[in-house]
């Protein structure tokens, strides 16, 4: 669709997967021309357009069957929005939320052979521990880091506050990371990744897993 014609079924309040994902692709397009006004302009009719769309969905037992899909439409919004804009938004991580997108599968271990042929690997440090996915927590990282710019964009503005008070901004952001931290399991950190006994081959086909990866890092 071009951009006359998203513009126009966004200002219809056409609250449609293609247009949402249109509207994306325009606000990345903007950001990579060096117009981030109008990106932010394209990211907040996304949101409020994703907003509607969400408080009007079916219940559960009749929900769409295309969840994937409707899922990451919905964290893409949300990720512009922090990455971004900086700001809350209308999407975020409340009740109405879908789940987080699901990962791509983990690839299999690199495992160390000695001589007596002894498969040897990562300990498991994350029993009883659910594992979210790698998009989970780099999406919940984004979040974070969109927070502190907000934060600090306030802090520059003049707001004044009491750091050590633990309902301050960096008291806040501080249990968030360790939260975050937390929850994050061993098997997505770098040492467990093997990046060194894998092939060029190999390393290219878990880019699906290891950008995420990286990102969060």
């Amino acid at each position: 669709m071009s951009h006359q014609v998203v513009t126009r079924l966004a200002a219809e309040g056409t609250a449609t997967l293609e247009v949402l994902e249109a509207l994306c692709l325009l606000a990345l397009s903007d950001m990579i021309v060096g117009k981030p006004a109008r990106a932010w302009m394209t990211v907040g009719t996304a949101s409020r357009l994703q907003a509607f769309r969400t408080l009007s969905r079916p219940e559960p037992d009749n929900a769409h069957e295309d969840e994937d899909h409707e899922s990451r439409c919905y964290w893409s919004i949300f990720i512009l929005e922090r990455a971004f804009a900086h700001q809350p938004g209308e999407s975020g991580e409340s009740d109405n939320a879908p789940k987080y997108p699901p990962s791509a599968p983990w690839p299999p271990p690199v495992h160390a052979q000695d001589s007596n042929s002894q498969t040897v690997g990562p300990p498991n440090l994350d029993e009883g521990l659910e594992d979210p996915g790698i998009l989970a927590h780099c999406i919940e990282m984004i979040s974070i880091w969109g927070d502190v710019c907000s934060s600090l964009g306030e802090l520059r503005s003049g707001k004044a506050e009491s750091p050590w008070l633990p309902n301050s901004i960096i008291s806040r952001l501080s249990l968030r990371m360790h939260e975050s931290e937390a929850r994050f399991t061993s098997r997505h950190l770098l040492r467990n990744v093997a990046l060194p006994g894998r092939s060029p081959l190999n390393c290219s086909s878990i880019k699906s897993t290891g950008h995420p990866g990286h990102l969060w890092r």
